[in-house]
């Protein structure tokens, strides 16, 4: 048995990987739901699910202010996004293009709709009803309603689906 040899030094040699080990996974942990949450909103995002449900491209220049939706398994529900519209971007024929939307005024479904979905979500930015001035634009599809309205003194969209 040498000097340094004193019995001590392989359980010590052990405990130290064990609390290496031990401290390592909680940073491990921490960094895999940082990578998931990242990877879950760029296959999962706002625009992913307007594309796939609706076949809705959001043109570059239109920033997300707020979005909401129900916890779903099956993604049926209630969901609302309000977009900005940037300075000095052009609309024109896309979907949010507000020249080729209506001016008269929304319905009682479409009133109903806006009343539902503002009372589950409390948004921050909240569209009034009746609305001062707006131009809107409605998709029904698969028993889903898609209700765009723009509202031109806030310049702001506002999306709200009923997914049945």
């Amino acid at each position: 048995m040498s000097l340094t040899d004193n019995g001590y030094d392989k359980p010590i040699q052990r405990l130290r990987r064990w609390r290496l080990v031990l401290l390592l996974i909680p940073v491990l942990l921490i960094l895999a739901g940082i990578v998931v949450y990242f990877v879950g909103n760029a296959i999962f995002s706002t625009e992913k699910g307007l594309q796939a449900n609706w076949g809705i491209s959001v043109p570059e220049g239109l920033r997300e202010v707020e979005h909401y939706e129900e916890s779903s398994f099956h993604g049926d529900g209630y969901r609302l996004t309000i977009y900005e519209v940037q300075a000095d971007i052009s609309l024109n024929g896309t979907f949010f293009d507000y020249g080729d939307m209506d001016r008269e005024g929304l319905t009682e479904a479409q009133v109903a709709l806006i009343e539902n979905v503002t009372n589950q979500f409390d948004p921050k930015n909240g569209i009034a009803i009746p609305p001062r001035e707006v131009y809107k634009r409605q998709v029904a599809k698969f028993g889903g309603i898609l209700l765009c309205l723009y509202d031109a003194t806030e310049n702001k969209f506002f999306l709200y689906e009923e997914i049945l």
